[in-house]
């Protein structure tokens, strides 16, 4: 089922960071993001300023949003393979791949905060204590980590 949402004035911080996001991975979609926020058949100016029949309007052809409520923070872009393990602690979250990297991410802001490199083979299981993250891969090593220098 398809829904339209619309942000009330005390979603517009949450509504905006969700349009970043999006338009962060691809800025093409700006149009798209904006009519999808404001509805189709939405009262609001700026959506009809959009659609006045003297000149082009444009109208999203797919749903790319959720709504501003949703509890999706982040999506978490940087493996170039799949991601095997992931661990967090506080605002630090680590994640193992089978790119044989282990990346550390800021939970609160969803930066890449380092690219642990060092293994030979994928990366199947992270662990955070403190400042020091463990990971363990199918190179048969374990290594050990600075999660705040990534050394």
């Amino acid at each position: 089922e398809l829904g339209i949402y619309f942000a009330p004035e005390s979603d517009t911080p949450r509504f905006l960071s969700k349009a970043v996001h999006a338009l962060s991975y691809d800025p093409g979609e700006l149009a798209s993001q904006v009519l999808a926020r404001l509805g189709h058949d939405s009262k609001d100016p700026l959506a009809l300023s959009l659609q006045t029949p003297d000149q082009p309007w444009l109208e999203p052809i797919r749903v790319t949003l959720a709504h501003p409520r949703d509890p999706l923070l982040h999506v978490l872009k940087g493996h170039s393979g799949y991601v095997h393990s992931v661990a967090i602690q506080g605002a630090t979250i680590a994640s193992g791949s089978w790119d044989n990297t282990v990346r550390i991410w800021n939970a609160t802001s969803g930066e890449e905060q380092h690219v642990l490199k060092g293994h030979s083979g994928t990366v199947l299981s992270v662990a955070i204590q403190g400042d020091t993250i463990v990971s363990g891969s199918s190179d048969k090593t374990v290594r050990i980590w600075n999660a705040t220098s990534g050394e």
